[in-house]
């Protein structure tokens, strides 16, 4: 085989190589027309950039309404990093699945499902960081909680305990 050998359509070659019409050299690689690529990745093209754009959009959708929520601080920074991880990780993911080519581009294939599968174990932590806040966030809110509780139900207890009292205290009429 030897070296690469690179062709242009402007240039004539110079050693009698040409390649056929459904070659093309890419990256220093002869590989078949672009839609032979793209055959061999793990999904349509077609089915993955739809689903791609949708989440792009929805989690973007997502993203902003959750600056604009009213909760803790704490939680909504969570939540958007989250998100903003997820959004990072969907074009990353589309590209797995509708593009890189595990036959002909095995090095962009492992590098970038290893990038997805890092952003995922990324998200699942951020995501456990948020249970754990609002568990840190709840303790204190469920304590509050029970300390209006008691407070009211020693109210009504004291409210009983007086109507109780009142209706002993009534003299009794005698005809």
């Amino acid at each position: 085989m030897g070296a690469a050998r690179f062709w242009s359509p402007n240039t004539p070659p110079t050693d009698g190589w040409n390649p056929s019409d459904d070659e093309v050299v890419r990256h220093g690689r002869t590989t078949k027309d672009f839609t032979m690529v793209l055959a061999n990745a793990l999904a349509p093209v077609s089915l993955v950039l739809p689903v791609a754009v949708v989440a792009i959009v929805v989690l973007g959708a997502h993203v902003v309404s959750v600056s604009r929520s009213d909760m803790p601080a704490s939680r909504r920074r969570i939540r958007m990093a989250n998100g903003m991880l997820m959004m990072f990780a969907a074009p990353l993911a589309a590209y797995a699945f509708g593009f890189a080519d595990p036959e002909t581009h095995q090095r962009e294939f492992a590098l970038s499902w290893m990038l997805v599968a890092g952003l995922l174990v990324l998200i699942i932590a951020v995501a456990v960081l948020d249970v754990v806040n609002t568990f840190r966030l709840h303790v204190p809110e469920r304590a509050k909680m029970r300390a209006e509780l008691r407070a009211a139900r020693e109210a009504l207890e004291g409210a009983a305990h007086q109507a109780q009292t009142r209706v002993v205290e009534r003299p009794t009429t005698s005809a």
